[in-house]
């Protein structure tokens, strides 16, 4: 996900600041959906 966020930095559609919130969000998606597929009994 990350390799797409850099790709709008370097053409200029996002800042920084918005690449960073975005790879923010990305990660505590992933992590989420990493504890979802560990724990699938707790989201029956």
């Amino acid at each position: 996900m990350v390799t797409g966020f850099r790709n709008l930095i370097v053409c200029k559609y996002i800042d920084l600041e918005k690449f960073n919130h975005l790879n923010n969000c990305a990660e505590e998606i992933g992590k989420l959906l990493n504890h979802m597929i560990i724990n699938p009994e707790k989201y029956k």
